[in-house]
């Protein structure tokens, strides 16, 4: 599973709650995006690891920039430089890349062997999945959008010994 309702010490997991006010950004008010991504306003990525724990991307069009784990911990990025440039190169590059592949959906937890890019619009939830060894780097291929994701988990990566290594 992909999440874990309490951590180890019995405490209620922030997890849940952080993935569902991501996906719901839209929803709770958030800005339109400008020119460079009209129709991205932004990207949640479930990110499963072969252990089963998760990860979740978020990145948002007004700069938010999080990193949330299963295990309850959260990098917030979106006063570091690097990881908000990013973000937006994401957001760009899946509106010029993905938006044609893009299916509507749920906002539901992709399969142990998947990751799933959730699109935020103004016209609700869109998504694609991809082989989670793409994204994680063990396998080639996942285009321009997976080379994307990648840079920017690296940002991350240099903010928290926490994130997750390739």
């Amino acid at each position: 599973m992909l999440r874990k309702a309490k951590t180890s010490d019995g405490i209620p997991n922030p997890y849940e709650g952080l993935r569902a006010r991501a996906l719901a950004a839209v929803d709770e008010g958030l800005a339109p995006p400008g020119p460079d991504h009209p129709h991205v306003w932004g990207v949640v990525i479930d990110l499963p690891t072969k252990d089963r724990a998760g990860y979740t991307v978020v990145a948002l069009g007004d700069g938010t920039t999080n990193l949330h784990m299963s295990g309850g911990q959260t990098v917030t990025a979106s006063d570091d430089e690097a990881s908000v440039a990013a973000a937006k190169v994401l957001l760009v590059t899946v509106e010029q890349e993905a938006l044609h592949q893009l299916v509507e959906e749920t906002g539901k937890l992709p399969r142990p062997d998947r990751a799933r890019y959730h699109v935020l619009s103004p016209d609700g939830l869109r998504g694609m999945d991809v082989p989670r060894d793409q994204v994680w780097g063990e396998k080639e291929g996942g285009g321009k959008v997976v080379a994307a994701t990648q840079d920017l988990l690296r940002a991350l990566r240099r903010l928290s010994t926490d994130a997750p290594s390739d």
